[in-house]
């Protein structure tokens, strides 16, 4: 199941095809799938690609970092004690 779910994200992420490639209508779909911006950005970054959200995107990609950053030092900190044991 895990592995038919990342498929289906990898086949969602515009890794193969631009964000341009895709109509409108559907674009506002990809805004809620977190890896698109970080792969636009990287895009634009090493190919100098187009993308009309980059001031955004870079901000969204910030924020889903220090996101996950956070939830990852709470979780870490709430499951400390028992790390060692578990390890």
């Amino acid at each position: 199941l895990l592995n038919t779910f990342l498929l289906f994200w990898l086949w969602l992420t515009p890794v193969f095809y631009s964000t341009a490639m895709i109509p409108p209508e559907y674009q506002v779909l990809f805004v809620f799938n977190p890896m698109t911006v970080y792969v636009a950005l990287y895009r634009f970054a090493l190919l100098g690609s187009d993308y009309a959200g980059t001031g955004g995107a870079l901000f969204v990609a910030i924020m889903l970092a220090a996101a996950v950053f956070l939830a990852g030092h709470v979780l870490f900190r709430k499951g400390e004690p028992d790390f060692l044991k578990r390890v």
